[in-house]
C-alpha cells in the first residue's frame, strides 16, 4: 500500500489520519490516550524523594528525582514511535506527516526509529491535536501524495 499517515500529538494524546484523495479531506483511523500526562506531578509520584549524606559534610540533602512527567511523555512517545515503525514494516503506510506540540515533537524525533524517520514528508511543531480535522488539514500541504490503487 502507498497510503499516507498523519500523526497529530502531544504528550496526552494522539490521533492518526489518512488520506484518500490528493486534496481531500482528513479521514480519522485511530486515537490513542496517555491519562498520566492530565495528572499532577504529586499524583504520579508515590513517595518523596530519597535522601543523600551530603559530600561536603554538611547533612543530608534530597535526591532530585527526573520528572514522572517528562517519564509519562517518554513512554507515551515510545508507544507511539512503536506504533508508526509497525505500521510502515507492516505496509499501512508509505508517507508520514508528523505535527505536534514543539516539544513532543522532539520526543517522537529522537525515539523514531530510521526507516520511519525516513518516510516523513514534513514535521510541523503545532499543538493541533484538539483541532477538527477540518483545520489540521489547513496546515497540511493543499495536494497531497496519496495512494490511487
Amino acid at each position: 500500500m502507498d497510503a499516507t499517515w498523519i500523526l497529530v500529538a502531544d504528550n496526552s494524546r494522539a490521533r492518526i489520519f489518512t488520506i484518500e484523495r490528493p486534496r481531500g479531506p482528513l479521514i480519522e483511523v485511530s486515537a490513542h490516550d496517555n491519562p498520566d500526562a492530565r495528572k499532577h506531578e504529586r499524583d504520579l509520584v508515590t513517595d518523596r524523594p530519597g535522601r543523600e549524606a551530603d559530600p561536603g559534610g554538611y547533612g543530608r540533602s534530597a535526591f532530585e528525582a527526573p520528572s514522572a512527567k517528562a517519564d509519562s511523555a517518554e513512554r507515551f512517545g515510545r508507544e507511539l514511535a512503536d506504533l508508526l515503525q509497525r505500521g510502515r514494516s507492516e505496509g499501512q503506510f508509505k508517507r508520514l506527516y508528523l505535527i505536534a506540540a514543539p516539544h513532543f515533537l522532539g520526543v517522537l524525533r529522537d525515539l523514531l526509529d530510521t526507516g520511519t524517520r525516513r518516510c516523513i514528508e514534513q514535521e510541523i511543531d503545532k499543538d493541533l491535536v484538539h483541532e477538527s480535522p477540518e483545520r489540521i488539514r489547513k496546515q497540511l500541504p493543499e495536494r497531497m501524495s496519496v495512494s490511487l490503487a
